[in-house]
């Protein structure tokens, strides 16, 4: 969709090339969303890593930095906001109140 309108943009497969912890807190920053909104819980990854009853959101993010098959994608970053590209309207929306 971003091709089709023209609109240029880096892609990260972030399977090959792991966010870092640090990168994981900034992309939370700019979800602004509670981690559990954005981890995939139907992953073996995520019962292996033992993480279906915490809450705390740090240790959240370290398991997504451990396990990155965790995180929901695509995120879709655009200045100091992010949004999940699952439904394709939040991709719409975030580039409309980019502009």
């Amino acid at each position: 969709m971003l091709e089709q309108r023209g609109i240029r943009f880096v892609e990260r497969n972030y399977l090959q090339d792991k966010l870092s912890r640090e990168e994981l807190d900034e992309v939370a920053k700019r979800l602004a969303r509670p981690v559990r909104e954005w981890i995939r819980q139907g992953e073996d990854a995520f019962t292996q890593a033992g993480i279906a009853n915490l809450s705390n959101e740090q240790a959240l993010l370290t398991a997504i930095a451990a396990h990155p098959i965790l995180m929901e994608r695509p995120i879709v970053i655009r200045g100091n906001r992010a949004v999940v590209g699952r439904p394709i309207e939040n991709v719409l929306t975030l580039l409309s109140d980019a502009t």
